[in-house]
């Protein structure tokens, strides 16, 4: 990403493009961090991460944010409630799943959730493992890049 008005731009582009639960979205916490890396596969992958928030959260707003420190991209809803789901990847489909094979070797993408069965985990979508994480946001995505 050249800075964080390139990253603002993609992310409200995707949010215009397709939002039939009328999410409001925040990116007040997005500011530059220098890396290199495929940029277009980036934003492909952060369009189909944000259609998938926009088809599937159940929360009023998306928030996204950089950790500049850890050269991190959170996108995250405001709905900590716990999933009905199994704490693995077997969940993702379609525009995750095709969001992962466009990061493979970029960046590293995590999902952060609270699940019925285990509380808050974080699964490593590149290597599908599972950890206990702390109480976070709500549903979240987030690429680390190295």
């Amino acid at each position: 990403m050249k800075d964080e008005t390139d990253l603002v731009k993609t992310i409200k582009r995707a949010f215009k493009q397709n939002n039939p639960n009328n999410i409001e979205i925040n990116v007040d916490e997005i500011n530059a961090f220098g890396f290199y890396t495929d940029v277009t596969r980036v934003k492909y992958a952060l369009k189909l991460i944000i259609e998938s928030m926009l088809d599937n959260s159940n929360g009023n707003t998306v928030f996204c944010k950089t950790e500049i420190q850890n050269k991190a991209i959170e996108i995250f809803d405001d709905n900590p409630e716990p999933l009905n789901i199994l704490p693995n990847r077997d969940f993702v489909h379609g525009k995750l799943r095709k969001a992962i094979y466009y990061l493979i070797a970029l960046c590293d993408y995590s999902i952060i959730a609270n699940f019925n069965n285990g509380g808050w985990k974080e699964i490593n979508m590149m290597k599908d493992e599972v950890t206990d994480s702390v109480e976070y946001h709500g549903f979240t995505h987030r690429l680390t890049f190295r």
